[in-house]
């Protein structure tokens, strides 16, 4: 009777941790996939630099990892995501756009395009408010990440802002900003760990920096100090879930 109870608190605790694991993981590969389409569009921006490439094929290598896992765990999440996954996640993008001139093809920008905004919407319908927070953290990780690839996409193409369309808003960036601005502070003001709170505070001061370059779409050129400095605060929120991990 005893072996009964424990193996059914354990079934509960594995039933309860499956959505929770399934959450976790499509976020890492958002995140990863993010990260990847930023590289991707930095490397057209800068004709070719080669270290960009070098980071597209290492974190769109850890996206796919975080994919496959999450096909043993949500199945039927993968499958939905699997037909766009498959299109966008080789290192073949790359050859079209040399050939182009650095150039993105249409097509690839608009699979980019959905992709992102299916992680968006899937994300925005899971249940991954406010459990920890480590998760909060990662969720502006997201929300910058997301944003960033946004505003690379549209620094890249031809058109500039005038090539998003109505079906590419998924992606409110002034929602968004807002979103990070604010769930920073919560988090900010709920830590009581010296080094967090100051790398936050850092991570607000270079937020507001490239907050309205990453909004408005208005000023290109600025890609170079966008990318470094959203890269930084990646860097510090990622340094700040480690510390929160290991209290």
């Amino acid at each position: 009777m005893l072996n009964l109870c424990r193996n059914t608190t354990v079934f509960i605790i594995v039933l309860f941790s499956l959505p929770a694991l399934s959450n976790t993981l499509l976020m890492q590969h958002a995140l990863s996939t993010s990260q990847g389409i930023s590289a991707f569009y930095m490397y057209n921006l800068t004709e070719g630099d080669d270290k960009y490439k070098a980071e597209y094929t290492e974190v769109m290598a850890s996206a796919h990892l975080h994919y496959l896992a999450l096909q043993k765990e949500d199945k039927q999440l993968a499958n939905e995501l699997k037909p766009i996954w498959d299109k966008i996640h080789g290192s073949e993008n790359f050859e079209s756009t040399v050939a182009r001139g650095y150039n993105v093809s249409s097509y690839i920008r608009l699979e980019l395009r959905k992709y992102i905004d299916l992680l968006y919407l899937n994300i925005s319908q899971a249940n991954v408010n406010g459990v920890s927070l480590s998760e909060q953290l990662l969720l502006i990780s997201l929300d910058v990440e997301m944003l960033s690839a946004r505003f690379f996409d549209v620094a890249n193409a031809s058109m500039g802002a005038f090539s998003i369309s109505g079906g590419d808003m998924a992606i409110d960036p002034v929602f968004m900003a807002k979103n990070i601005r604010s769930h920073l502070q919560i988090v900010k003001n709920q830590v009581q760990d010296e080094l967090i709170e100051n790398n936050l505070k850092t991570v607000l001061g270079k937020w507001h920096y490239i907050e309205g370059n990453v909004i408005n779409y208005n000023q290109g050129a600025a890609y170079m100090l966008v990318y470094y400095n959203k890269n930084r605060i990646m860097n510090l929120i990622s340094e700040s879930r480690h510390q929160l991990l290991n209290h």
